[in-house]
């Protein structure tokens, strides 16, 4: 009786709940929104340059992208929100091919839905997306040289890799809430005079 009344007690059990509510409503919106895979697997990825500039490369180059480069299908579940969308008959419209961009060709593991490590799968590259796939040409300096593709070095772009790592902050969270745990208990234990 006396524990459940004192300040101390009771303001660790409201931060406590507030944190439990938080975490659980995090991983809930996650679950609703990813189309990453629902407990642990890889993905291959493209993350996204700058587009190419209008009438460069060779004469039909995309078909030759077509042709001759990977088709890289997008993996994944659908999201429970594209699920709802279809039961409720208002899906979007299926947009086309995307113009041809830059970018970087990644694999990532995903564990309940979030990004944990991205690594290298076919590095740069030149692609166009479509709803179900990535369609990619490895690409190096030399190539782009030849294609007549004016670019900066491959190796002076940057890409966001933040958005392949973000599930670490589940992790950091999770701690977090145990760090708190182990400080209530620690808090507890003093408010009531125990050794």
């Amino acid at each position: 009786m006396r524990a459940a009344k004192h300040p101390v007690i009771v303001r660790d059990m409201k931060i406590r709940a507030v944190l439990l509510v938080l975490f659980v409503v995090a991983l809930t919106v996650v679950g609703f929104l990813t189309h990453r895979a629902g407990i642990i697997g890889d993905r291959s990825w493209v993350m996204a340059g700058d587009p190419l500039p209008e009438g460069v490369g060779p004469p039909r180059f995309r078909d030759s992208i077509d042709g001759f480069g990977l088709h890289i299908i997008k993996i994944g579940h659908p999201s429970l929100l594209d699920q709802q969308l279809k039961l409720m008959k208002r899906a979007p419209v299926a947009p086309g091919p995307t113009p041809l961009h830059f970018g970087y060709s990644i694999l990532e593991t995903d564990i309940l839905g979030m990004p944990f490590v991205p690594r290298s799968e076919y590095g740069h590259v030149i692609y166009y997306e479509t709803p179900e796939e990535f369609v990619i040409a490895p690409a190096t300096d030399d190539y782009l040289r030849q294609i007549h593709i004016p670019s900066k070095p491959l190796s002076a772009w940057g890409f966001g890799w933040w958005r392949h790592l973000w599930g670490w902050l589940f992790v950091i969270a999770a701690l977090g809430i145990v760090w708190f745990e182990l400080g209530a208990l620690r808090r507890k234990r003093d408010a009531l005079g125990l050794i």
